[in-house]
Formats: structure tokens, C-alpha cells, sequence
């Protein structure tokens, strides 16, 4: 992660991680329905972190830019983080090529208080947590609220 002191002191958001970065991953034991309504096989898949293009298609496609993508754990086996272009494109293997399988990432900057399921309204539940982290070498805590259920409606 690259922040400042201040950015430390105020707290972490996502802008803080480079696009491309492994931040976790996932087994989904049957077909999860995506962010984007899209249909996801049961599988391991490892979660990139990525920010929504900024171009007119995505205008209120969602009510913030900040995502996990989903790619092949078997086809992503590197830590190393991976560039915008390549993590679209292997996101994409898991669509057979439509479009990156994505989850929403929402604010979190609440103190740890474990894991826990909100609802955002709408159907949409997120699960959040705080992550210890290491931004350039001092050690920080990044809270994450990934959407687990729902999608976004207009």
C-alpha cells in the first residue's frame, strides 16, 4: 500500500491500494450471482483489487468505483500485483469473455468490530472487516466492506 503519515492518521481508504493488488480470495461452493447480475460457477477465485473505468457506459452503473474482480485462483498464482489490462482480461475467463466477474467494494472506516453482514438497502448486503496492513513499512488497519448479496438497481 502507498499512504502518508496523514492518510495513516486519518484512515486508510481503498485509493490507498494500487490497482492490480491481491487482496484476497474466495471458494464459492455454488453459482454466486455477481454485482452485475452475472452468474459465477462455484469455484476458488482470488479477488484483484480495481477501479471502475471513468468513461460514459459506467455513468450510475454503481454508487461507487472501487471493486474486487474475480479471476481463476489456477490461473492467478502470482502475489505480485497485476496490471489494470491483464486483470480485466483473466476477470473476463470467468464470464467466457463478457466482462470482469466483480464485487463492490463500500466504505469502511469503522474501528474493528469483527466481521459482520450490513444491508446497504436495496438487496444488497456487504460483509466488512478491518485488516491489519503494511503501508510502505508501518503497519496500518484497512477496513473492507465487499458486497456478498445483491446488485445494484437504478
Amino acid at each position: 500500500m502507498r499512504a502518508t503519515d496523514e492518510q495513516i492518521r486519518s484512515g486508510l481508504t481503498y485509493r490507498q491500494i494500487p490497482e492490480g493488488t491481491l487482496v484476497g480470495a474466495v471458494e464459492l461452493p455454488k453459482v454466486f450471482v455477481d454485482y452485475r447480475k452475472q452468474r459465477i460457477p462455484a469455484g476458488t477465485y482470488t479477488l484483484r483489487f480495481a477501479i471502475q473505468p471513468d468513461t460514459g457506459e459506467h455513468t450510475n452503473t454503481a454508487p461507487h468505483r472501487e471493486f474486487c474482480l474475480l479471476s481463476p485462483a489456477a490461473e492467478d498464482t502470482s502475489t505480485a500485483d497485476m496490471a489494470p489490462k491483464q486483470l480485466i482480461e483473466l476477470s473476463s475467463k470467468v464470464n467466457a469473455g463478457r466482462h470482469p466477474a466483480v464485487l463492490l467494494l463500500w466504505p469502511n472506516l469503522e474501528a474493528d468490530g469483527g466481521v459482520r453482514v450490513l444491508d446497504k438497502g436495496k438487496g444488497v448486503r456487504v460483509a466488512t472487516v478491518q485488516r491489519p496492513v503494511l503501508a510502505g513499512n508501518r503497519k496500518a488497519q484497512l477496513g473492507f466492506a465487499v458486497t456478498v448479496a445483491g446488485w445494484w438497481t437504478q
